[in-house]
């Protein structure tokens, strides 16, 4: 488990400790209610089921050090359709950057969904725009960078970053 590192101000200590001993996940009731997640932090992670639902308490487990995003369950079939996930799927985000949809398709463990947590929290391209690259590295030519991983999806992107 992650050690508080939020300012210390009581809102936000109460929030740190509801969110560790009890449920993070929320019933989703609208999907109106998963639009508006992604306006406030721009994900939206759901598990297709309910708090009755065996696979629930694995969700819960791995969700638990992911306290900047926002966490959902249903069990509602329309709501899936409206994310085009297959019926096996589930485990979907809903994200404001990259590809607006990601469907968890991995073999199901705890260490699986932290990770597909992980590299969905954040987007893979940010845009600092010419303000903050002044004021990050003083006057510059004009310049992409791509901060990479080694491994064969990284090598992809570079060739596609030479195509541009």
């Amino acid at each position: 488990m992650k050690p508080y590192k939020q300012e210390r101000e009581e809102k936000y200590i109460i929030d740190f400790i509801k969110r560790r001993t009890s449920s993070v996940s929320r019933y989703a009731e609208t999907f109106e209610q998963l639009s508006e997640a992604i306006k406030q932090t721009g994900t939206a992670f759901i598990f297709w089921g309910d708090e009755f639902d065996p696979m629930f308490n694995l969700y819960e487990s791995a969700n638990k050090d992911f306290m900047d995003h926002q966490f959902f369950h249903t069990p509602s079939e329309e709501f899936k359709a409206k994310t085009k996930a297959d019926d096996d799927v589930r485990f979907t985000v809903l994200k404001a950057f990259d590809e607006k949809v990601a469907h968890f398709t991995e073999e199901l463990s705890e260490e699986a969904l932290i990770e597909f947590f992980n590299s969905h929290s954040h987007p893979k391209f940010v845009d600092i725009g010419d303000k903050y690259m002044k004021i990050i590295f003083g006057d510059f030519t004009d310049a992409v960078f791509l901060i990479r991983n080694k491994g064969d999806e990284s090598e992809r992107a570079i060739e596609a970053m030479k195509q541009v």
